[in-house]
């Protein structure tokens, strides 16, 4: 069983679940982390609400049970840790040289998992296992740079536990990351800054459109071996972005469609990237920010900052900055970002996320199928009866899906399916989706997803 999403392609071993999840709608979010992947997947129904290392899975495994977290490290890694603060921002001639593609501390390609690695006091959180093992493994594939913990709830399986788990991470697939380090002129389409106008003119428009180019310098890595190209000189252009306006004296927003063009002719899509912008006078450099294809905001800095007071005039604004982007999932592909559901007698609704990468606004129907099987068992010197045929057991239909990974698909299971869920702790559906873009084309897959339903948890 495999899925896919955040640029990111593995099976898991059967009997294994997974999932894949961020923290970009948790409220405890950090700004530099949020939407970086981490990946689950175990013997056992893992809780959704577990921290990235596992801390609440640790503490529902038992003994025959193996845990594996895979956690993305941002960017931010190749920044020094002053780096955040503005006035080291302020005092840098040059801001993009602080993210320099150094990722000394993650080694290129998968690391080779060792039973001699694997040592109890790597275990983290409360737990009831009274033989485990653990491991930690930094590495580095095409760019990107990862964390693998490994927990074994009994070391005297490490060595058919760490065979299932090497299979898994030689089925990951990574797709390449890019750096790149660029000025940006931007234009706000017209809107342009008087002191006059600041005075007796009126506001300028709550929303509006703008463009950008600039100079900087791209590197890009392979996703083969994990190695850098050469950085190389590029041209970068902003189109189809627009600004936004809220409050008066509050940051300038704004995002567009950025790409580089390397001096070697090849173009490099960065994807939709947004900038926050402080106030502050023309020519007073001021910290900013800039969120890289919704992946992590990284520090920059604002040469001249979006005029005086936004509530009657903008200025061209001129950015120093640093971005860490991947390249995910093609343009129109979905993704079920799970292989599994949690699911209880009393509440029948299911949650599924998924990842859609084509245009907004799509609408999907997701069908919940138990799959047709063997003949049910007949009395003695009867024919064997029919194949038993798939039947749905939850269906949802036109249901809103848009651009990104927060989506989130409710299924409430039908009679039959919750009759399933009383008989049995665990089973599989295939979640069939049909998906109408909003340019009109039409999408399917099929996804096999195995519903659990939860032990009780151990006091």
């Amino acid at each position: 069983m495999g899925f896919a999403g955040y640029g990111l392609l593995m099976d898991v071993p059967d009997g294994w679940l997974g999932r894949m999840f961020d923290h970009a709608n948790d409220e405890t979010g950090s700004s530099d982390n949020d939407t970086r992947p981490t990946v689950h997947a175990g013997t056992f129904a893992m809780p959704t609400n577990s921290a990235d290392f596992g801390s609440a899975a640790i503490a529902s495994m038992t003994a025959g049970d193996v845990f594996v977290t895979l956690v993305e490290y941002t960017p931010d890694c190749m920044l020094p840790d002053e780096a955040l603060s503005p006035s080291l921002l302020l005092a840098e001639p040059d801001p993009t040289s602080l993210l320099t593609p150094d990722l000394s501390g993650f080694p290129a390609g998968y690391p080779t998992l060792s039973a001699a690695d694997f040592v109890p006091e790597a275990m983290h959180g409360d737990f009831a296992l009274t033989n485990p093992a653990a491991a930690q493994y930094f590495f580095s594939v095409a760019g990107r740079p990862f964390c693998l913990y490994i927990v074994c709830g009994d070391a005297t399986n490490l060595a058919s536990d760490l065979a299932n788990v090497s299979a898994w991470l030689q089925s990951l697939v990574v797709t390449p990351a890019a750096l790149a380090q660029f000025t940006l002129d931007v234009d706000f389409g017209g809107v342009t800054f008087n002191p006059l106008i600041a005075v007796w003119g009126p506001p300028p428009p709550k929303t509006g459109p703008i463009s950008g180019t600039g100079k900087g310098v791209c590197t890009l890595f392979r996703g083969d071996t994990g190695t850098q190209e050469s950085s190389t000189a590029a041209t970068f252009t902003l189109t189809g972005g627009e600004y936004e306006l809220d409050k008066c004296q509050d940051p300038v927003t704004f995002n567009g469609d950025l790409s580089a063009v390397l001096d070697s002719g090849r173009r490099v899509p960065f994807g939709r990237v947004s900038f926050r912008l402080p106030l502050g006078g023309i020519g007073n450099p001021s910290p900013c920010y800039v969120d890289a294809g919704a992946e992590v905001t990284m520090p920059g800095v604002c040469n001249r900052g979006a005029g005086y007071d936004n509530c009657y005039g903008l200025g061209p604004a001129q950015i120093k900055a640093s971005i860490g982007a991947t390249f995910g999932s093609p343009p129109g592909t979905f993704n079920f970002l799970v292989t599994y559901a949690l699911v209880s007698p009393d509440d029948v609704t299911i949650e599924i996320p998924a990842e859609w990468s084509g245009p907004d606004p799509a609408v999907a129907t997701v069908e919940l199928l138990y799959p047709a099987g063997a003949p049910r068992a007949t009395a003695a010197g009867r024919k064997p009866g029919a194949l038993r045929r798939a039947r749905t057991v939850g269906r949802v239909s036109r249901v809103a899906v848009g651009r990104g990974r927060g989506n989130a698909i409710e299924v409430t299971l039908n009679k039959l399916g919750r009759r399933l869920v009383r008989r049995r702790k665990r089973f599989e559906v295939d979640a069939l989706l049909t998906l109408r873009s909003s340019d009109g084309k039409v999408h399917h897959r099929r996804h096999r997803l195995t519903l659990v339903r939860p032990a009780p948890r151990r006091r």
